[in-house]
């Protein structure tokens, strides 16, 4: 006579059948979806960001936060180490010494018109003597031409500075830049303070820190004496005030996109100690325009909760642009890093999500309302997140040194 399995065995069971599909810690609606992190590549020293040149093909750019940009090409079936893009660690402060955790080479973008005038632009903390050591940088680099020595590479040399902006002697630079729908440049600034912010950068706009800054980068005369210009229609141009800031309200802005199809602008903010949030900003009826003044909140909110510990106990958060989805400590202690909406072509299921994480390896997928339709323990600390041309999804850790391709199999999550 068979026996039957106990109600505790047979959930014993169903534990592991879920463990071994990777969705122990996940979401009670995951269902048969699931997200997977492949490795593709590994050895790379300190990798912080992965992105695409936006020209065809499969290429893929590594930053590593101690100077280099790597090349990954796609041959064969498969993902290749293809050399070095650029070498500025002579001038990039080094990342290993105290106090430098959160410094060094830290995103690059590459022009929208890369393919023609071969320009790209990074932002990295600098290795200078007295004041200036750990000054946020956006630098504009070009490769070498077609039938030069080394066609593939940047001359260090090449070098044309943008922007700098002054270190405060605190933390979050956050520093991602990217290009958005209207070819503009973004530049995503931390508050570059303590705790509880003290300097007050998040609703200061007199101060570039704490905000998402919008330039357009070319050199304006040519001669390289003016490094960038402010767009008319910058919210905060002719008022008092920093009229390149773009929104504001940030404590450590850990990665934005645009998403490809709607031009609307998502943010992972790095909470303090309560929240870690994610901000969504619609665009307009062109696809433009995503997040033009906002005020996100900090400091005198974390997240949709009020701020206390800045000194004010008065903070009103729903004058402020409300998260589109948050969680607190309770969940994980760790970071957020802001993802993408997926486009991609392999998981069709899965488009117009957005998938993104935190540091702790968590893993979530949101809708357009921000309502959580996936959530599992990936066991990778990521670091962050980008897209190659077609809109594959990538993923690095600066703790493993590996780079991921991030696939989602199954059913769309509901």
């Amino acid at each position: 006579m068979r026996r039957r399995k106990s109600p505790l065995i047979r959930i014993t069971l169903l534990l592991l059948m879920l463990a071994m599909s990777g969705f122990v810690g996940g979401s009670a609606h995951a269902g048969t979806s699931r997200l997977e992190l492949k490795p593709i590549l590994s050895g790379y020293q300190l990798p912080v960001a992965v992105t695409n040149a936006g020209s065809a093909g499969r290429s893929l750019f590594v930053v590593e936060q101690g100077g280099k940009i790597r090349i990954i090409r796609f041959a064969g079936g498969a993902y290749r180490k293809g050399g070095t893009l650029l070498d500025i660690s002579d001038r990039v402060n080094d990342p290993t010494l105290p106090g430098n955790r959160e410094r060094g080479l830290l995103s690059l973008a590459f022009h929208p018109n890369y393919k023609q005038n071969r320009l790209f632009y990074v932002f990295y903390t600098r290795n200078a003597n007295g004041d200036h050591y750990g000054d946020a940088v956006v630098a504009e680099f070009r490769r070498n031409p077609s039938g030069s020595r080394r066609p593939s590479q940047a001359n260090p040399a090449s070098e044309r500075i943008v922007m700098v902006i002054q270190d405060g002697g605190g933390y979050h630079y956050s520093g991602h830049l990217a290009f958005g729908p209207d070819d503009r440049l973004y530049i995503g600034l931390g508050d570059n303070g303590g705790q509880n912010d003290p300097l007050q950068n998040g609703q200061d706009l007199s101060t570039l820190w704490g905000s998402i800054l919008r330039i357009d980068p070319g050199d304006p005369d040519g001669d390289g004496a003016r490094g960038y210009s402010v767009p008319q229609n910058n919210p905060f141009v002719g008022q008092p005030g920093r009229a390149q800031i773009w929104a504001y309200g940030l404590r450590n802005p850990w990665r934005f996109s645009f998403d490809r199809e709607s031009g609307n602008l998502w943010i992972g903010d790095v909470g303090q100690r309560n929240r870690e949030e994610v901000n969504k900003a619609r665009s307009n009826r062109l696809g433009r325009g995503a997040g033009r003044g906002a005020n996100y909140g900090w400091s005198e909110c974390e997240g949709s909760i009020e701020h206390s510990e800045d000194g004010d106990s008065n903070n009103d958060c729903d004058d402020h642009a409300r998260p589109v989805y948050e969680y607190d400590h309770g969940r994980t202690q760790c970071a957020v890093t802001g993802g993408y909406v997926y486009r991609g072509p392999t998981s069709k299921a899965w488009r117009g999500l957005y998938v993104a994480g935190d540091f702790c390896g968590q893993m979530f997928a949101i809708d357009r309302r921000g309502d959580e339709k996936w959530s599992a323990d990936s066991g990778v600390n990521v670091t962050s997140f980008g897209e190659d041309t077609a809109g594959r999804l990538f993923a690095v850790s600066v703790v493993s040194g590996k780079i991921y391709q991030v696939l989602m199999r199954g059913p769309r999550p509901a």
